[in-house]
């Protein structure tokens, strides 16, 4: 319970409601878009840089990577 408060914390709702419909619903960039009502490549490349965002925070908060810059 702890880990998901800190998740949702970390990627705030947006962040949790992008992951889940990408990876629970299996939408694209167009799709998650289009249900927002916002449409065109720029939508698409930004949707697609805060899912990034996000599956790299899921990567730090479950151990599956370091922090960039962090001493060896």
């Amino acid at each position: 319970m702890l880990r998901l408060n800190r998740i949702e914390r970390e990627l705030g709702a947006d962040g949790i409601v992008l992951v889940h419909e990408v990876l629970v619903l299996g939408l694209t960039m167009e799709q998650v878009g289009q249900r927002r009502g916002l449409r065109g490549q720029r939508w698409k490349d930004y949707f697609a840089r805060r899912f990034q965002e996000c599956l790299d925070r899921l990567a730090l908060i479950y151990g599956f990577a370091s922090a960039r810059g962090a001493a060896p």
